[in-house]
């Protein structure tokens, strides 16, 4: 608000030397320099239950090479990640955005594997499958 106040002003000092528009301009960063940083904040989680197993819930016991899902057997409490960024020069506008990071033990088989070819992640945005490499 003291931006638009203070660059109204200047360009009605700079109209009496015939430079509005030069007025308007020092006046805007005159208060663009004095006005508050503006700052936004994004969403954030409440809840976040992940899945986990339960007592007497199978594991595979696993021959050859099929392609399986694994079971969730531990799971950490959400770790929150802030990250805030500005923009402009001197401060300016800031915005926070929050992400977050979950450790889990996934359990594959009951017994000893040689080894893991693939591993395939179902993202959120989409319903297909694709590998990570």
């Amino acid at each position: 608000m003291a931006q638009l106040v203070l660059g109204v002003a200047g360009a009605v000092v700079g109209s009496a030397f015939g430079m509005p528009g030069i007025g308007w301009a020092i006046g805007s960063a005159i208060g663009g320099a004095l006005a508050p940083t503006q700052k936004s904040y994004g969403p954030r989680l409440s809840d976040l239950k992940v899945t986990t197993v339960e007592y007497g819930s199978p594991i595979p016991l696993i021959e050859g090479h099929p392609r399986i899902s694994g079971t969730v057997a531990w799971c950490s409490d959400k770790i929150e990640v802030e990250n805030t960024t500005s923009q402009g020069k001197g401060g300016g506008a800031e915005s926070t955005s929050y992400t977050y990071k979950v450790n889990i033990l996934i359990l594959l088989a009951d017994n000893e594997i040689l080894g893991i070819r693939r591993i395939w992640s179902t993202g959120l945005a989409s319903s297909s499958s694709k590998p990570i490499s």
